[in-house]
């Protein structure tokens, strides 16, 4: 999963940029940026500058949800990558 939706979807989760970067052990300025960074490439705004925890806009949203759904199936590519090597040890 790319490392910018796993960033955007600590932010969301948490409601801050600091709770995202400490659950992810990584500095604030990384989440702002990588948050910045996805904001470019999709062209949208994902949450409203100056609330506080943040609340996501109605893009935001749908990224969110969409980033949940890629962590799920990322989750379940490694489970299986790892069950396949576990099997192929043998």
């Amino acid at each position: 999963m790319d490392s910018r939706y796993r960033k955007f979807l600590a932010l969301a989760e948490t409601g801050s940029f600091s709770a995202a970067a400490r659950s992810l052990r990584v500095t604030q300025p990384a989440v702002s940026l990588a948050v910045v960074s996805l904001e470019h490439a999709l062209g949208v705004r994902l949450y409203v500058r100056r609330n506080r925890p943040i609340v996501l806009t109605p893009e935001g949203e749908i990224v969110a949800k969409s980033a949940q759904g890629m962590r799920a199936e990322f989750d379940h590519m490694r489970a299986a990558l790892e069950q396949y090597r576990r099997q192929a040890g043998s």
